[in-house]
């Protein structure tokens, strides 16, 4: 009788470790987007926005991250956070025809901002990487797109620059999007002062670090849980040999 009972069980732990493997592993994937942190702001504001950049290759490391700024909605300031690790430059574009945004006229935007890695400091696979942008004034729009493109020391390049489907599916590299709304609409949105100087200055104080591992907290909570569901079918397994 014991041993029918233990067989049992072990068919128990084996079916509930398989579900939890299954969950792992559809919910590790989750955090793999190119996302902006915050990600709603408000029209005429500046805002310090964290663009955090995963690694989803399995074998390259990532050596060179571009944003771009669409000259469509081009910005009268932007300013780049020096990355440890990594050199940052900003293109400039001359622009067919001047553009106000708040006390600014733009003639010249800034259309690009290029993180490149230094020796040693590339993001391995499973890792992602911050790397800020402060801009503004923000125009008095729905949404701003910020595409981005993502280059491998392998020659791999994955362009971020995908928008949603008609049917609302998710594209497999969306476009980084800003939400813009008014202040009093507005909820969990981070802006920061304008900064002083040239509107177009690109240096910044040194406040970021890159190469963080990748850290999904449910696909690690999950992950525990699959290892104690195997080592408890384990135990029972041994528990009823040698019973």
């Amino acid at each position: 009788m014991f041993s029918k009972a233990r067989r049992h069980l072990v068919r128990g732990f084996a079916a509930a470790a398989t579900v939890v493997a299954v969950l792992v592993g559809s919910a590790s994937p989750a955090w793999a987007h190119l996302d902006i942190d915050p990600g709603v702001a408000a029209p005429g504001d500046t805002a310090t926005l964290t663009f955090r950049v995963p690694n989803e290759s399995a074998t390259a490391s990532t050596v060179m991250v571009q944003i771009q700024i669409p000259a469509a909605t081009p910005l009268a300031q932007v300013r780049f956070e020096q990355t440890a690790g990594w050199t940052a430059r900003a293109d400039k574009t001359k622009l067919t025809q001047p553009v106000t945004q708040g006390n600014f006229t733009i003639t010249e935007a800034v259309t690009s901002v290029t993180f490149t890695a230094r020796d040693g400091n590339a993001l391995p696979p499973g890792s992602y990487g911050d790397f800020s942008l402060t801009v503004g004034p923000l125009p008095n729009l729905p949404e701003m797109a910020f595409p981005a493109v993502q280059t491998y020391d392998n020659g791999d390049i994955v362009r971020w620059n995908q928008d949603v489907a008609a049917s609302g599916e998710e594209p497999e590299f969306p476009t980084p999007t800003l939400v813009l709304r008014a202040a009093g609409a507005q909820s969990g949105a981070a802006s920061a002062a304008p900064p002083s100087g040239d509107p177009t200055a690109t240096d910044a104080a040194i406040i970021s670090v890159t190469g963080i591992q990748a850290s999904d907290s449910a696909a690690r909570i999950l992950s525990v849980i699959a290892i104690v569901v195997a080592a408890a079918a384990a135990l029972v397994v041994l528990l009823g040999e040698v019973g």
